[in-house]
């Protein structure tokens, strides 16, 4: 418990500072709201850094440090009281709520700091500028029905592989796109030079691993179906 507490303990006053607020603790994971999507998306990015990346921290929590996944969604939600007479308890309760739950989970399996959908990019329209990020697809991820426009955000990611990230991202996308309308030679060609060139990027190879599977049943669905949670 007291590595929960020291890791809760760092990543609340970074959410407070930047204008959200914990609504609930969940196992090791905390469940944050803010206002302003940029909010949201540089607490982030500043929690990632602190949590993951930061020598000093690794120290406090000893070992290796840990590793940490950020998935943020843009959309309205529900906020109420539920409960009995001898406990009661603030939440919210939305489908979107679930979605961004889903995006952190899919950051594991993808190997990544922060995923964030479309809707909250749609959210800071105009000042798309101050972050870096990259369309990884269209995306139905587990326990939501919907596809959902999905961005890896790689400010929140060590230097070195932002970097080979932002190197390898117009190819990247253009192997989305043509993924998306069933272009699935263009994509496999795309993704393959991508993984040639990174190794580590986890996503690119599992996009071309999807486009492998297109390529031999071409009636599967143009999008990227996560199943497992």
């Amino acid at each position: 418990m007291s590595l929960f507490n020291t890791i809760l303990g760092i990543s609340g006053p970074i959410i407070r500072r930047h204008n959200g607020f914990v609504d609930k603790y969940i196992g090791d994971a905390a469940m944050a709201l803010f206002t302003d999507a940029r909010d949201a998306i540089r607490a982030g990015i500043e929690l990632y850094r602190d949590l993951v990346l930061n020598a000093e921290t690794k120290v406090k929590i000893g070992g290796d440090g840990i590793n940490i996944g950020v998935g943020i969604h843009s959309g309205s939600v529900m906020m109420g009281i539920v409960g009995e007479n001898e406990r009661l308890s603030s939440t919210v309760i939305s489908k979107n709520v679930n979605l961004a739950s889903r995006l952190e989970s899919l950051t594991k399996q993808l190997h990544s700091g922060m995923l964030i959908s479309r809707d909250t990019l749609n959210a800071i329209s105009g000042n798309e500028g101050e972050f870096q990020y990259r369309f990884i697809g269209m995306i139905r991820a587990a326990g939501v029905n919907e596809v959902v426009g999905v961005f890896d955000v790689l400010d929140a990611l060590p230097p070195l592989i932002r970097r080979r990230r932002i190197v390898t991202r117009r190819v990247f996308e253009s192997g989305v796109r043509k993924y998306h309308v069933k272009d699935y030679r263009a994509a496999l060609r795309r993704f393959k030079k991508v993984v040639e060139a990174d190794p580590e990027d986890t996503c690119a190879k599992i996009c071309l691993e999807e486009t492998k599977k297109r390529l031999r049943d071409p009636d599967l669905p143009s999008v990227f179906i996560f199943e497992k949670k």
